[in-house]
């Protein structure tokens, strides 16, 4: 884009979207096992709650593991300085601006079909 200056190019990755949902669920089943740890009255009750909460545990820990090494989500960001002709209409069209610091914009480029 005309009168943007590119000065970094950030690589950033995070969990897809499939491994957040999971660890949630899990997450939230954890609590629900913990408080059935905490608060059962006989011995089944107290082993069941944390046979659950550690199944929970390593199904959370599965989920982070095969994420981040199977399909991690790959954002490209840019650090760029923006001069004033630039109109910023469309600059808000075409990227996301994550921050900026001073003189210095940190974009990311919107996804296909991505409408605010």
């Amino acid at each position: 884009m005309d009168g943007v200056i590119v000065l970094n190019v950030i690589e950033r990755t995070r969990l897809p979207d499939w491994a957040l949902i999971c660890i949630l669920l899990c997450a939230f089943a954890m609590a629900v096992f913990f408080i059935g740890l905490l608060t059962g009255d006989t011995q089944k009750k107290i082993n069941i709650g944390g046979i659950g909460f550690a199944c929970t545990l390593v199904l959370i820990f599965i989920f982070l593991v095969v994420g981040k090494t199977v399909a991690p989500k790959r954002i490209t960001q840019y650090e760029c300085t923006i001069d004033s002709n630039v109109s910023f209409v469309e600059l808000y069209e075409k990227y996301n601006v994550i921050e900026q610091r001073g003189d210095i914009w940190v974009l990311e480029e919107k996804a296909n079909g991505e409408v605010d």
